[in-house]
């Protein structure tokens, strides 16, 4: 049975003002078409001193296409190519950015070791051999913006 499932996206957001403009607002414009859909969930990452660092995260809950926007909204993003927007609820930021290289426990995870969390990779066909099943995946697709 093939899961229905929206993949999420990881979307990286390449200036400071950027950044407050998406929180402040709570839109994030693009400029590549993608399969956007409500219910879509987003992570936020920007380039810090320490590298990819996630931001915050949200879900989508609206998907806008020019034709769409207002007059004034259409120029501006046609001034910066965009070709949608997302309006993103909620759109919540992290504390502190967490860089992408490390898992969530702070941690450099060991090279070419993926963080299984609790799953064991033995059993039938590397299924999970505490409960029979697979582990949850979930599909986060990186954008660059």
């Amino acid at each position: 049975m093939v899961s229905e499932e929206t993949p999420g996206y990881i979307l990286r957001v390449s200036t400071d003002d950027w950044v407050e403009q998406i929180f402040e607002i709570k839109k994030y414009y693009s400029g590549i078409m993608r399969n956007w859909k409500r219910g879509t969930p987003i992570l936020l990452a920007k380039k810090t001193d320490v590298g990819d660092s996630f931001l915050g995260y949200g879900i989508t809950d609206k998907v806008e296409m020019l034709w769409e926007m207002t007059p004034e909204e259409e120029n501006y993003c046609r001034e910066n190519n965009w070709r949608c927007t997302l309006t993103l609820k909620p759109l919540d930021t992290l504390r502190e950015a967490i860089p992408h290289k490390r898992d969530v426990s702070g941690r450099r995870p060991t090279q070419g070791q993926l963080p299984t969390r609790g799953y064991a990779r033995g059993g039938k066909g590397g299924r999970d051999t505490r409960a029979g099943r697979r582990p949850p995946i979930t599909t986060m697709i990186f954008i660059d913006h």
